[in-house]
């Protein structure tokens, strides 16, 4: 959503990261603390799933409450950004 954000914004192509701030950053939108937050938790998610063997605590965190609780952040901030793009 990020990207579609910005290239709706800019008409070029996203830049080519994974870095969820640095695409918040490259929007328009006004990002809350707690959104950048949340960005940035999203972000630990994705380094830890792909690279499993750099740190364990990750899978000994995700219980089912764990797990519930923060995909209905990503749906909470999916919602929103959903919102934000034109149509």
């Amino acid at each position: 959503m990020l990207k579609a954000l910005i290239v709706q914004e800019t008409g070029r192509h996203a830049p080519y990261t994974h870095s969820l701030i640095l695409l918040a950053q490259k929007t328009s939108l006004e990002f809350t603390d707690e959104k950048m937050d949340t960005l940035a938790e999203f972000m630990e998610f994705h380094i830890e799933a792909r690279y499993p063997d750099e740190n364990k605590s990750f899978y000994d965190k995700c219980t089912r409450e764990f797990a519930t609780r923060k995909l209905a952040e990503i749906e909470e901030l999916y919602t929103w950004l959903t919102q934000k793009l034109k149509t």
